[in-house]
């Protein structure tokens, strides 16, 4: 008779995974002069993507008094410790910008609420009666299958005029891509703006192949077989190989290839819609 072993180790939780990343410096960086979260969050590589969100803050402040933005995931908020007081500075007069950082991992947000005084004493001097608003960071999966229906109240608002995604699907199995694409999707402000790091290098072997989450390959989620339409504009990054691309909420993620739970959660909310706006019926006279 086969017998098969039944203490099996249980999947490791992404939390776990990434959290012993950023402890053992997996991708390189000390926390203090370079970011733990690799090269791609210098200062240098983020120069253009910071110019772009200061584009995108500029535009969406010139109809709202207050911009919502969420970045999800934050990191060690190296460089956007640097790049937010920044992007402040594209608000109309007497505008404010409500920041919202979030990660999966607790050393990431342990790092990031360490640059939080130093911030908030730069933004407090911002001209023109401009201000920022920086809630508490929040500790969360993004791949996790409706993981904002599930924790709305932790958030700052419940949807956001930007939503940025950086440097953190190209770690994710494609099943957790999608997941985590559907998850952004339920916060942005329709009429908003998702913003995404894609890689040009779609003749590598490894482009958009299976992975396991905290490894890394090439992606661009607007190829096989993610295939998410509606692409904006595509910015050259100023990291190698790299394309920081807008997409406009709502996202068309009929087509992900959700599975699983993602899947079952996706439905459900698919349901849940309709029937909110299904139109009452009409009873018949007895």
């Amino acid at each position: 008779m086969l017998v098969t072993r039944a203490s099996a180790s249980a999947p490791r939780s992404n939390a776990d995974v990434f959290d012993t990343i950023y402890k053992h410096r997996g991708w390189g960086g000390d926390g203090v002069d370079a970011s733990l979260s690799g090269s791609g969050s210098s200062l240098a590589n983020t120069k253009r993507l910071c110019g772009l969100l200061g584009q995108l803050v500029h535009e969406a402040s010139q109809n709202a008094t207050v911009v919502t933005f969420l970045d999800a995931p934050m990191g060690d908020w190296f460089w956007m410790s640097r790049c937010l007081p920044s992007m402040a500075q594209k608000l109309r007069n007497g505008g404010r910008l409500v920041y919202q950082g979030v990660d999966v991992s607790a050393t990431a947000l342990a790092h990031a609420d360490r640059r939080r005084d130093f911030v908030a004493a730069v933004v407090a001097r911002l001209p023109g009666n401009r201000t920022v608003a920086l809630p508490p960071f929040v500790q969360i999966d993004l791949a996790r299958p409706g993981v904002f229906l599930r924790t709305p109240a932790k958030l700052s608002h419940k949807s956001y005029d930007i939503v940025m995604c950086m440097d953190a699907l190209m770690h994710l199995p494609i099943p957790m891509v999608a997941a985590a694409l559907w998850n952004l999707n339920t916060v942005g402000r329709p009429g908003g703006t998702f913003v995404t790091n894609q890689d040009t290098r779609h003749r590598d072997r490894n482009f958009n192949k299976p992975i396991n989450p905290g490894q890394w390959r090439p992606l661009d989620v607007t190829m096989p077989p993610l295939n998410l339409p509606g692409r904006l504009r595509s910015v050259q990054s100023s990291t190698f190989a790299e394309k920081d691309d807008t997409f406009g909420f709502p996202l068309n993620v009929s087509g992900l290839p959700l599975d699983g739970e993602a899947r079952r959660v996706a439905e459900a909310q698919q349901a849940s819609s309709e029937s909110a706006i299904a139109p009452p019926a009409v009873g018949g006279v007895g």
